[in-house]
């Protein structure tokens, strides 16, 4: 039972993440290597008043991953000589990093604004146009993040970053053509970008192309055979084309790497439950709950485990409720996936008409697709003959 795939209802903030954690960090990565990349060659010699030791201990906190000291070396540094575009671009880079950590759009604000001084005392660096374009996406401006990408790559057509944010720009605004088509360009600039076969894999996936999904993320894993999430995605393909046994060998190799992913766990419970090994779906989502308390597709899902599984052993209606009830909260009382979830858990708690409520409001969403109607209409008539419901064996 899915009115809409709880993935595909969080895709947006899943982006959004893949984007910070993904296309900003690279960018800051070019930050700290500033002299290196050759993007501000004077950045670590004496910038009028600047001393390089005040800029290397900006840099080497930055690496440390202490960005509020990094910060606040680059105030100095600023105040010492306020015309130098490299010293706002890498503080940008710092308060982009620390956002990253703590969500905070207040510091893509700030970020956003270093870039734009930056851009404004040196506008032909195409990296000051990308590093705002990713503040701007990850604080939900997608129209000025695309301005600003396709500024990048009209300063510098040959720039794979400047293709690869764009892409994940379009990805969010669900536009797959014109993602592919830029991801397709960043790995002819760079063929080696695992990041790149990644995403353009993301997007093969989201069109079921799962064919051409399967050998970018295999490709992406021979670049780079430690990324967690690469395996996450290449089993979440091999998961829906019903290859549960690959999915889950993906996952567990992933969670190796990275066992604290609570998606993860999230992901191999689906995993579980197709497979029908309830016991380990439910383990692995409260696992996921307990990583984060705010997951919700891991409160919807352990929800649904506890309310409609076929196994009576496995059912318990009172904290399918609670979990339902958590994963309502966390959307507000606004998504019609959680809502039917919730609708279920009520009816084999026993609480009918709590069940008729929701499914109820569930079919009062605009918009809802005539399958997800359907069901929904089907799931409300057994609850208001006083029956709950259980998927088949």
């Amino acid at each position: 039972m899915r009115i809409v795939d709880p993935d595909v209802e969080c895709n947006r903030k899943m982006m959004m993440k893949m984007r910070r954690s993904g296309a900003c960090v690279r960018i800051f990565l070019v930050a700290l290597g500033v002299a290196a990349a050759g993007l501000f060659p004077d950045s670590l010699r004496v910038l009028g008043q600047v001393e390089p030791d005040l800029l290397q201990k900006a840099i080497d906190a930055e690496k440390k991953g202490d960005y509020s000291a990094a910060i606040v070396d680059y105030n100095q540094a600023i105040q010492l000589d306020p015309k130098k575009a490299e010293l706002y671009f890498n503080r940008a880079s710092a308060y982009s990093a620390r956002a990253n950590n703590n969500d905070d759009v207040a510091d893509y604000n700030r970020a956003i604004a270093d870039y734009s001084r930056a851009i404004q005392l040196d506008p032909t660096v195409t990296q000051s146009y990308v590093g705002r374009g990713c503040a701007y996406g990850a604080a939900g401006d997608d129209s000025r993040a695309l301005a600003d990408f396709n500024e990048a790559i009209q300063l510098d057509p040959k720039d794979g970053k400047a293709y690869y944010n764009r892409g994940l720009a379009y990805a969010v605004k669900d536009d797959m053509t014109q993602a592919l088509a830029d991801f397709n360009q960043a790995i002819q600039l760079d063929p080696n970008d695992a990041d790149a076969y990644n995403n353009r894999g993301r997007c093969y996936g989201r069109k079921g192309d799962y064919d051409k999904a399967l050998a970018d993320f295999s490709q992406a894993l021979r670049l780079n055979p430690m990324d967690a999430k690469t395996y996450y995605n290449r089993g979440g393909v091999d998961e829906a084309m019903g290859d549960f046994d690959k999915a889950l060998t993906d996952f567990n190799r992933g969670l190796r790497l990275d066992s604290l992913d609570a998606s993860a766990y999230v992901l191999r419970a689906r995993a579980y439950k197709a497979k029908g090994d309830y016991a380990r779906a439910v383990a692995d989502c409260r696992h996921a709950v307990e990583l984060d308390p705010q997951n919700v597709p891991a409160y919807n899902d352990l929800a649904l485990l506890l309310a409609i599984t076929p196994r009576a052993d496995i059912r318990y209606g009172t904290t399918a409720v609670e979990y339902a009830t958590k994963a309502c909260e966390l959307t507000e009382w606004k998504s019609p996936v959680t809502l039917d979830t919730l609708a279920a858990a009520c009816a084999e708690a026993g609480d009918f008409d709590n069940a008729v409520k929701w499914e109820s409001k569930v079919l009062q969403t605009p918009n809802l697709p005539e399958t997800a109607r359907a069901g929904a209409k089907s799931r409300l008539a057994l609850y208001q003959a006083h029956q709950p419901y259980h998927t088949a064996q």
